[in-house]
């Protein structure tokens, strides 16, 4: 057994966890029963998507029986893991018990593990479920082939690291506040991403609207969502611009595949990115049901025209086709795609609002047709598109710069849990 931690201070020995604590799997299910007690259940999304649980947060309102009330109280210190997982390598995550409160219950699909008081600390505990080296102990045991499951053995078989309590406790507490600094760095780059996007929106916006040169002379567009317009600018219907406007087709479902030579999008498809990238759904161009598709040409903008994700549109690269769900406008030889598109985008809420006032928003052919565009001259349009994939490409490469270092931070954050509860770095007041 102690060859699983190498290398471990010569106070610290290494244990089952059946040994330094005690563990259960819930049954209580969501459903709630008039002859039962009212419970609040921390159940399994309360555990994967947060570290610690308190009686504080907004939890699920249920019933459960006195039996399983005593049997499965969380009690401040437990620690909660998921047990079941779609995903070998994503299982037994832990949340930290921070409070309680007589009606607080552990639900279904999780297990609780109370560390014993002369043994193991709760807070230590939860540290080492959340390093890679207990955890892979689990995911090794975690039987299933769509759904894998945690024996229950696995979980009391599971070797720790046990120092003394006070270095418990002492690294419980550092890896409290170095991981505070951290998870602070991380949420500061996060809003910076987010940031980052509305400045970008914010810049296409006004270029496609307004034009690039600041001191342009604006009128009336005489439409009160598309606002004022430069005076040289034109403000005319969509079809103007465009060759043709048509509705997508859906192939035979047996032919539709990831490998396929083909794209065939869906409104699933659409991101934020300006042109498309390839689908995930994709047909040959030998199956039997190509030739029934309708075939858009490269540079064809395709605009999401009902449900949801109304005004969605993006530009395609190649050759492809689509689903009913979705408009292809083909612009005419003059129209700069990139430039047609974005405005569209920046005008969404506009859009929106053309679309049939029932339960579900549509924009058929004909009511996309009708959709007002301010367009400037071919040679202004090339150079506002220009303009604008220069602006979006700037700002990928500072997302990028600042995805990996969150990256870096989180790996970090990673291995030095990992490094304090292995012992492998030693931990000072």
């Amino acid at each position: 057994m102690s060859g699983v931690f190498t290398n471990l201070p010569p106070t610290w020995r290494c244990e089952k966890l059946k040994h330094t604590a005690d563990y259960r799997v819930s049954n209580v299910d969501k459903l709630s029963n008039e002859i039962e007690e009212p419970v609040r259940l921390c159940n399994y999304t309360d555990v994967y998507h947060r570290e610690f649980i308190s009686p504080e947060l907004p939890l699920m309102e249920a019933t459960a029986t006195l039996a399983e009330i005593r049997r499965f109280h969380l009690e401040s210190g437990d620690v909660v893991i998921t047990k079941d997982s779609e995903s070998w390598d994503d299982i037994a995550v832990p949340a930290l018990i921070e409070g309680t409160a007589p009606d607080l219950v552990c639900g279904y699909h999780l297990a609780m593990i109370r560390g014993r008081s002369k043994v193991m600390d709760g807070r230590f505990l939860f540290r080492c479920f959340q390093s890679g080296k207990i955890r892979s102990q689990l995911e090794i045991e975690a039987k299933g082939v769509t759904r894998y499951g945690l024996p229950n053995s696995a979980i009391g078989d599971a070797v720790l690291p046990v120092p003394p309590l006070p270095i418990q406790r002492r690294i419980a507490a550092y890896l409290d506040r170095e991981t505070a600094q951290i998870d602070a760095l991380v949420a500061q780059k996060g809003m910076l991403l987010g940031l980052l996007e509305e400045k970008r929106a914010s810049l296409i916006s006004h270029a496609v609207t307004r034009g690039l040169n600041p001191k342009a002379k604006l009128k009336p567009s005489g439409i009160p969502w598309l606002g004022e317009v430069p005076v040289h600018w034109e403000v005319v219907p969509l079809k103007r611009l465009t060759r043709n406007i048509k509705t997508g087709t859906t192939p035979n479902t047996d032919d539709v595949t990831a490998d396929g030579d083909f794209d065939w999008f869906t409104p699933g498809d659409f991101g934020s990115d300006i042109h498309l990238t390839p689908s995930k759904r994709r047909i040959f161009r030998s199956s039997a049901s190509f030739d029934s598709l309708r075939v858009f040409p490269a540079g064809t903008i395709l605009f999401v025209g009902i449900g949801a994700t109304l005004g969605k549109c993006s530009v395609s690269l190649t050759d492809c086709s689509a689903n009913q769900q979705i408009n292809a406008i083909v612009p005419t030889p003059e129209t700069n795609s990139v430039f047609l598109c974005l405005s569209l985008r920046a005008k969404a809420e506009g859009i929106r609002l053309m679309a049939n006032a029932s339960t579900i928003g549509i924009l058929n052919q004909e009511r996309t047709a009708a959709i007002p565009v301010a367009v400037p001259p071919p040679a202004e349009q090339t150079a506002i598109a220009a303009e604008c994939l220069r602006i979006s490409a700037a700002t990928d490469r500072a997302l990028s710069e600042i995805q990996t270092s969150i990256a870096l931070l989180r790996e970090k954050r990673s291995s030095l849990i990992s490094a304090a509860v292995t012992g492998e770095m030693e931990v000072v007041k």
